[in-house]
């Protein structure tokens, strides 16, 4: 029986990135060596076990037969025999089909620190490309969802999609593969890659892969429609600035789905007159939202005119707002809108500074008469400078 660190553990490890997960891979061993040292079984019919003190996860060796589609179409076969290189074979990326070896069942000690690396992981990381490890990929749609979720992850590091595994998820574009994709997988990616610091970068990523329309095609008019109009940039810009907040934790993804829903408001963000309801209340049937999610969004959006002019509405307006909300009886839903109202006119207002400084910061000599000479110089620039700062649209400026 051997036993190895394997998947996110190494990567991280690698990475130089902290990794609060460890799962384990035990080669040689059957389900009952397990089970008579204390180790329960996750399910019956899948070969996972959770370790009695850490209750971390040991997986037994495996391989894996399509027989069907969509993540549960598959035969999952574990013996003895099964080698360290067929488990890592079947995982989705090279950055995660990686390996240590450890002491034992109950010690997680790293007895040699060569990086068991049958398929190339190491040189994807140094080269950060997020590359499938086989064909194999495209048996299981899901793994689209998680390769855009670990663009996400690691897009402050320069990942990008290799290109022919771009051309494997073109290919089950191509053949129906996505359309097996279920709800309840779909939200859950969704909700794991919400956690992440530019979560905004997980849908813009199934963008640039084509397969957004697919998996969700209300999101996908809404984001193309926000993008072109500004909205999605500053709206991407709010909701890394919720992820640096002192209120953001695990439960709070339910704040940032409804950041990301603010591509609702028609005709604009800053000049929202109303939303496409329907258009919402698809897109939260078609992931299945839980309803806590589904209800702050909605609250947020069919208020946001209220909430953008919290200081000047009167006495009876504020008195309705808070009604809908639910405040005073429970301010936090309420708090939490206005922080989000907070967070879109600052980031507005940073970008809108990066787009100014951006327009006077090129301004050169080149661009006055070239006679002038002394003061008369300064004031030219100045000049220009203002006619820019003038030029600039008016809704970046604050």
């Amino acid at each position: 029986m051997q036993v190895y660190l394997v998947g996110g553990a190494v990567r991280d490890r690698l990475l130089g990135v902290t990794n609060h997960e460890r799962d384990f891979v035990v080669v040689g061993a059957l389900p009952e060596d397990l089970t008579a040292l204390g180790f329960s079984q996750v399910g019956a019919d899948f070969p996972v076990f959770l370790h009695p003190d850490t209750h971390e996860e040991y997986a037994l060796a495996r391989t894996e037969r399509k027989f069907g589609h969509g993540y549960l179409g598959f035969h999952v076969y574990t013996d003895p025999t099964v080698t360290l290189a067929q488990d890592l074979q079947r995982r989705d990326l090279t950055i995660n089909a990686m390996a240590l070896p450890v002491a034992g069942l109950f010690d997680s000690t790293i007895t040699d620190h060569t990086v068991i690396d049958p398929y190339g992981g190491q040189a994807d990381l140094a080269a950060r490309q997020l590359r499938h490890v086989s064909a194999a990929f495209t048996e299981d749609p899901v793994r689209v969802l998680r390769l855009a979720r670990f663009g996400a992850r690691f897009d402050a590091l320069g990942f990008t999609v290799a290109e022919d595994t771009r051309a494997l998820v073109q290919t089950m574009q191509a053949t129906g593969e996505l359309a097996h994709l279920v709800a309840e997988r779909v939200w859950l990616e969704t909700h794991k890659a919400l956690r992440e610091a530019r979560a905004d970068t997980f849908f813009t990523r199934l963008q640039d892969l084509g397969v957004l329309v697919d998996i969700m095609p209300d999101f996908a008019a809404a984001l193309t429609q926000a993008q072109a109009r500004g909205d999605w940039q500053t709206l991407a810009a709010a909701f890394r600035f919720y992820q640096q907040t002192r209120y953001h934790t695990d439960i709070n993804t339910v704040a940032g789905l409804a950041i990301v829903s603010l591509i609702f408001l028609t005709p604009s963000i800053a000049q929202a007159t109303d939303f496409a309801e329907q258009r919402f209340e698809q897109f939260a049937q078609g992931l299945k939202l839980p309803k806590a999610y589904r209800q702050f969004a909605m609250l947020l959006l069919s208020q946001w005119q209220y909430l953008l002019n919290f200081d000047s509405l009167t006495a009876a307006d504020r008195l309705a707002l808070f009604k809908r909300f639910n405040a005073p009886k429970n301010s936090d839903g309420l708090r939490q809108a206005l922080q989000i109202v907070n967070l879109w006119h600052m980031a507005r207002q940073q970008m809108a500074l990066d787009t100014q400084l951006a327009a006077i910061e090129c301004v050169s000599i080149a661009d006055i008469a070239p006679n002038l000479t002394g003061a008369a110089i300064g004031h030219a620039l100045d000049a220009v400078r203002v006619a820019r700062l003038a030029q600039i649209n008016s809704k970046h400026q604050f």
